[in-house]
C-alpha cells in the first residue's frame, strides 16, 4: 500500500473557501470511490489557520497513477492554483 500525506499551506484567510470548493465539486467523493483507494480524508487543524492536511492510502502505484490522471485530480489542481501557497507531499510504502 502507498500512504500519501499532503500538507496544503493555504493563502491567508482562504482555508474555508478552498475546503468548501473541494467538497462542492465532489473531489473528495470522487477520490474515495476510485479503484484502489483505501483512505482519503481531510483534516482541518484547529490551531493552524491556513493549513489543511490530506491523508491518503492507495492499494498500489497503479492506483496512485490512475488518481493523478483523473478529472477530479485536475480540478483539485485548479483549486490549488487559486487558494494554495505551497503543497508538501510525503509518500511511503506501508505494509497491509
Amino acid at each position: 500500500m502507498i500512504k500519501v500525506e499532503v500538507k496544503y499551506i493555504i493563502k491567508s484567510g482562504q482555508r474555508d473557501n478552498f475546503y468548501n470548493a473541494v467538497i462542492q465539486q465532489g473531489i473528495d467523493k470522487a477520490s474515495k470511490s476510485e479503484e484502489g483507494n483505501i483512505k482519503y480524508a481531510f483534516e482541518i487543524p484547529e490551531n493552524e489557520n491556513d493549513i489543511i492536511y490530506l491523508h491518503e492510502i492507495w492499494k498500489d502505484d497503479n492506483a496512485v497513477l490512475s488518481h493523478s490522471n483523473s478529472e477530479h485530480y485536475k480540478a483539485l489542481s485548479l483549486l490549488k492554483s487559486e487558494f494554495v501557497v505551497d503543497t508538501i507531499i510525503e509518500k511511503k510504502i506501508i505494509e497491509g
